[in-house]
């Protein structure tokens, strides 16, 4: 079959217009690369399934499991609602006011109750089975501190308190360059003044650096990794049931940090952006099943059922 030669160069002329500006972009060139979004010697997280939900959970934020009834609760940042997922669905079956609205954002369960805390570090607790939350507590912590997660570390009895912002307490030197993780005794019902995880930045950019070493990366994708590695700020965190790890995600950056149970960094892996517009919560099942909420920023949220492979 011949072709005019005229629809031929019309033809290139168009096929090069497309694939221009795909030259010029940071996606294309990691592409030709083929450096790893996950900088450790395991593979990558697996989305398994994905849960669209209802546009009230737009600004969904923490996120834990209810094991004895196969669901999940999640919250939202502005009302005191408790939203019971299905897990097989991705559906609300159930909701659950548990009083004042505020600004929520972490949440785990403990048994069989429930604790919620706002940015500002203040801690509610709720029963299941009761209408209202049953107490409530001050903590050190302020909004300055900016906390965004909550997770229960069993082995410990110890609610930890993920900080987004200043990693130090109010009338403590401030600290630059770093995050922290506080801690609250479920027995004592006390707070704990020194973090008991700090994660600086330099400690990020030096295991990035160790790990690839001998990979072979451009310039410039090394430097957007790095930026990436600056902007860690914790909005959730979960501790795996089996084996004590703590995994702490950050929505600016989109990265995920794996510690183990000696508080060792052990795995960074950079999500994919275009997936993870604003990975807020995070938790387990008891089998180890991993889910993460994603906030909808004006479109609808979204909850990933994820298999981890390290």
């Amino acid at each position: 079959m011949k072709i005019n030669n005229k629809r031929r160069s019309g033809f290139i002329l168009a096929v090069m217009l497309l694939l221009v500006p795909l030259f010029f972009s940071f996606s294309f060139w990691s592409f030709l690369d083929a450096s790893p979004t996950s900088i450790s010697t395991q593979t990558n997280l697996c989305i398994e399934e994905v849960f669209y939900l209802e546009k009230e959970l737009r600004e969904i934020s923490g996120l834990t499991y209810y094991a004895e009834e196969n669901q999940l609760l999640a919250i939202n940042d502005e009302k005191a609602l408790l939203y019971f997922i299905d897990v097989e669905t991705g559906k609300v079956v159930q909701k659950r006011d548990f009083g004042k609205n505020a600004d929520f954002e972490g949440i785990e369960l403990v048994g069989n109750r429930v604790f919620i805390t706002e940015h500002t570090g203040d801690l509610h607790s709720y029963k299941l089975g009761k209408d209202k939350a049953g107490k409530d507590w001050k903590t050190p912590l302020s909004a300055s501190n900016d906390v965004e997660g909550l997770a229960y570390d069993a082995e410990r009895d110890l609610l930890l308190f993920a900080c987004k912002g200043e990693p130090a307490l109010k009338g403590k030197k401030k600290r630059k360059k770093e995050r922290a993780v506080y801690a609250w005794s479920v027995k004592d019902k006390e707070f704990i003044e020194e973090p008991v995880m700090q994660i600086l930045d330099l400690d990020l950019l030096d295991f990035f650096e160790r790990s690839t070493a001998a990979t072979n990366m451009y310039p410039h994708t090394r430097k957007a990794y790095r930026a990436r590695l600056k902007k860690f700020a914790p909005s959730g965190i979960a501790i795996h049931p089996s084996d004590g790890r703590t995994f702490l995600i950050s929505s600016q950056g989109k990265l995920l940090l794996v510690y183990n149970s000696y508080g060792a960094l052990e795995h960074i892996e950079f999500l994919h952006e275009g997936q993870y517009s604003q990975p807020e919560g995070i938790c387990f099942s008891p089998e180890g099943a991993l889910y993460i909420s994603n906030e909808g920023r004006g479109l609808l949220a979204e909850i990933f059922h994820c298999k981890l492979t390290y």
